[in-house]
């Protein structure tokens, strides 16, 4: 027998009931504890009657803080088990659905989040989780006058957030990339908490909107400028050259500069954009969005003056063609390159006309082999390629249209999914006083140690059925937290609440998108310290 697709539902139909098997388990498997009885042995001493009102109340001792739980032991090699995630608090970060989660890094100890706004009047900013749980803002950007005399903030997103080691800097800085209509910039911070430009607007061409990739290969800097702002075009996806830019050594205390690494699309006027840059087996990797064939993969070792020597590595979408269109997540691990494909939204490019379809997961070895790890059979000029682990595309899950995000967390591979089950559920019709259809489906969190046998987390915050997209992963640097961002359907997180139902819900709109930060491995917070409610202030000792 073979496994079955779970295959979203296209026309009418009731909605079927949860596995019951992706339901928390109820049983609480806490240890037990033995309880210590004081027992007080008998003197034979005389009793003490002295009334109980003329005895003088022994003060008590202030309350000490609590002392922050151990977090628990960790080995190297094995994954984060489901009790391990917990939602962090957004106390900092504003109300829920006003702003996009866009950035997600660790630097000097501590979790940095970037949140962007919604359209290009907003302001990008970035915050450091403090050692409370809250959030603090570190960056705001500064608002730009405008010809008309009027005010806007100089950067509406921040695209990109990496933590590099550019020329000249002493150590590990925080690196920022932003999306504004003066075209987007480079921002950079050596404490956490003050950024300061350091690079013109666009890079070479101030009509880029945004710089959506930044990485370091080899001493040098490399970043991907994205989509076009003009007076009549604010297009964010596309440009009319994709290139990669390469930084070239600063002057005199000047910007450094910025020149093309690669010819615009490879060559290829059906490459529509630059998707990833992943550093691994000593080469730079760089992919390609191409709707028209299919993804393709090339890779430099960077010798030699700029324009680079590229070397292409696949094509045609790993022969997938246009339904592995893009490539939406890369990671080096263990002795290979891994790539996530994806469609965008629903699995459904509607501008191209490309899919339905569902992610695949793709091995790349050194010598340019290549493996389908979950996908579609199929044959290629490379001879018969055959899912390793015998998964389907989406891992088994038509819902699952992207593998959005990919990340390597102390020995373990992790692997994030963009999955649009949540939105077809709340959206199913629902008749007149019938109960709305269950909840189901959500994006979905896979691990590996080998690469070769996976794992999902089906319970608790990581397994949340209102998630639609994990957007971000990021692994601390000594393994000693991993974090994410979940993307959330603002219907679903109603339905779970039962303040929604299509056409019908106690809600006057369909509620926003919201989204939320999940953190995994890292010990709670303390708690506060308990206040004392003895009623009389303890008495200072009296001297003769």
């Amino acid at each position: 027998m073979t496994d079955k697709k779970k295959t979203p539902a296209r026309s009418k139909a009731k909605a079927t009931k949860a596995d019951p098997k992706a339901k928390r388990d109820a049983a609480d498997k806490a240890d037990p504890t033995d309880k210590a009885t004081d027992k007080t042995p008998h003197t034979g001493q005389t009793a003490d009657k002295t009334p109980p009102k003329a005895r003088k109340p022994i003060p008590k001792p202030p309350a000490e803080p609590a002392a922050p739980p151990e977090p628990p032991a960790r080995t190297r090699g094995l994954p984060l088990e489901a009790g391990a995630f917990r939602a962090t608090p957004r106390a900092g970060l504003g109300a829920p659905g006003d702003r996009l989660f866009s950035g997600l890094a660790w630097f000097n100890g501590a979790l940095y989040l970037a949140s962007s706004a919604k359209a290009p009047e907003g302001v990008a900013r970035i915050h450091r989780r403090l050692a409370s749980g809250d959030w603090a803002m570190v960056y705001e950007s500064p608002p730009q006058p405008l010809g008309d005399g009027t005010r806007m903030s100089r950067d509406y997103a921040i695209t990109a957030l990496a933590v590099l080691q550019a020329p000249g800097d002493a150590a590990p800085c925080l690196y920022a990339g932003t999306a504004s209509i003066l075209g987007g910039q480079i921002l950079r911070s050596e404490d956490g908490e003050t950024f300061s430009r350091v690079s013109p607007h666009g890079l070479d061409d101030d009509t880029r909107l945004s710089v959506t990739q930044l990485t370091q290969f080899d001493g040098r800097v490399f970043a991907v400028p994205r989509g076009t702002i003009t007076d009549e075009v604010h297009e964010p996806r596309w440009s009319p050259e994709p290139v990669i830019h390469v930084a070239q050594p600063a002057e005199d205390g000047a910007e450094p500069g910025w020149v093309p690494a690669c010819l615009p699309g490879f060559g290829d006027l059906t490459n529509l954009e630059i998707a990833t840059l992943t550093v691994a087996h000593g080469y730079l990797y760089a992919t390609t969005i191409n709707p028209s064939h299919g993804f393709q993969l090339w890779r430099t070792k960077a010798e030699g003056a700029p324009p680079y020597v590229w070397e292409q590595v696949l094509t045609r979408g790993a022969w997938r063609y246009a339904l592995n269109m893009e490539v939406t997540a890369a990671a080096a691990f263990g002795d290979a390159l891994w790539l996530g494909t994806g469609l965008p939204g629903r699995g459904h490019d509607a501008t191209h006309d490309v899919g339905p379809g569902a992610a695949e997961l793709i091995r790349v070895g050194a010598d340019g082999s290549w493996d389908i790890v979950a996908g579609e059979m199929r044959f290629t000029p490379d001879g018969l390629k055959v899912p390793q682990t015998a998964m389907s595309a989406g891992f088994h899950n038509d819902f699952n249209t992207a593998i959005s995000a990919l990340c390597v967390h102390d020995g373990v591979l992790y692997a994030g999914t963009a999955n649009w089950e949540p939105r077809h559920v709340t959206e199913l019709p629902v008749e007149e006083g019938e109960a709305p259809p269950a909840l189901t489906g959500g994006a979905e969190l896979w691990h590996s140690t080998d690469g070769a046998h996976w794992s999902r987390i089906t319970e608790g915050p990581a397994a949340d059925p209102a998630g639609v997209r994990i957007r971000h992963l990021a692994a601390a640097p000594d393994g000693a937290g991993l974090a994410f961002t979940l993307d959330l359907s603002g219907q679903a997180v109603a339905r779970k609440a039962n303040l929604w139902v299509t056409g019908m819900g106690m809600l006057d709109v369909p509620p926003d998108d919201e989204a939320e930060v999940i953190l995994g491995g890292v010990a709670p917070e303390a708690p506060p310290a308990p206040l004392s409610l003895d009623p009389d202030p303890p008495e200072s000792p009296q001297t003769d």
